[in-house]
């Protein structure tokens, strides 16, 4: 039986640092060097996501920007790209506008993502324009208005602040059949949260679909911590949460296994992988 086995990043695999421990690279490589499958499904883009799992010897498809992206680590191509319609694209536009919200359109441009902003006006999306332009060297383009920009190849919203101001703009999004969202909270900074808006043909949940497809899987497990990981737990055969997930990501967990400090994901395969 071939298990594909697919980790969420943040608060999943990653340290709190958002790095790769040097055990958990350790033991995935030697497993995946022996024949095991395994792959990540983030909301990170391919700018942050390949770089911080650069020492793993990845060699099949991965799921980034919550399943808008696959890429396959193998071949080093974009096997699927999922974008939101403009129409979609201008109504979650003005959507933000009526909120008096402010975030990140991505755009995928020769196979890179540009980021686009009209303004930033809180600490919070100072820190991730800082943040990744200084790691991860993305491409941030300031517009006077996202109409610039609504007939670029647009891929995702990426809109960051407390959850009280969000949860407004979530329920002004949630009926519409052309977006999927993705809203939780923010693993590395208490009581903000981050409202992603993609296409609806795409979800964690397609991507794991997918790569089971086309790897020929017979059994998927997924692992996760966070609401953004319901859609993948939706489509795998077992799923478990590390010990440092959600209460209510636990209680839907086939398993609860040990924390991200704990190397928790690389040591249940590899324990699974003796079995």
């Amino acid at each position: 039986m071939k298990t594909l086995y697919l980790s969420d990043l943040d608060g999943t695999l990653l340290q709190p640092d958002e790095s790769v421990s040097q055990f958990s690279v350790d033991t995935l490589n030697r497993l995946i060097e022996s024949g095991v499958s395994f792959s990540f499904a983030s909301a990170r883009s391919n700018a942050s996501a390949l770089k911080i799992t650069q020492k793993l010897n990845l060699n099949m498809p991965v799921i980034m920007l919550n399943g808008v992206l696959i890429y396959d680590c193998g071949t080093k191509k974009f096997l699927k790209v999922e974008y939101i319609p403009q129409k979609a694209v201008q109504l979650v536009c003005e959507a933000m506008k009526k909120c008096g919200i402010n975030g990140f359109l991505y755009s995928f441009e020769d196979e890179k993502i540009v980021a686009h902003y009209e303004q930033l006006d809180t600490e919070e999306l100072l820190d991730v324009k800082k943040d990744r332009t200084e790691k991860y060297n993305k491409k941030f383009v300031q517009v006077n208005d996202f109409s610039e920009v609504y007939s670029k190849p647009n891929v995702y919203f990426s809109i960051i602040a407390l959850k009280e101001k969000l949860d407004v703009l979530h329920e002004m999004l949630s009926k519409e059949k052309e977006l999927s969202l993705a809203y939780y909270a923010d693993v590395y900074h208490p009581g903000v949260w981050y409202l992603e808006v993609f296409s609806s043909k795409a979800s964690k949940f397609y991507g794991a679909q997918f790569i089971r497809e086309y790897i020929k899987a017979d059994k998927v497990v997924g692992f996760g911590d966070n609401f953004n990981d319901m859609p993948l737990k939706k489509a795998v055969d077992m799923f478990c949460a590390v010990g440092n997930a959600l209460p209510e990501i636990k209680e839907l967990a086939d398993v609860v296994i040990g924390k991200n400090t704990e190397d928790g994901v690389a040591r249940y395969i590899a324990e699974q992988e003796q079995k």
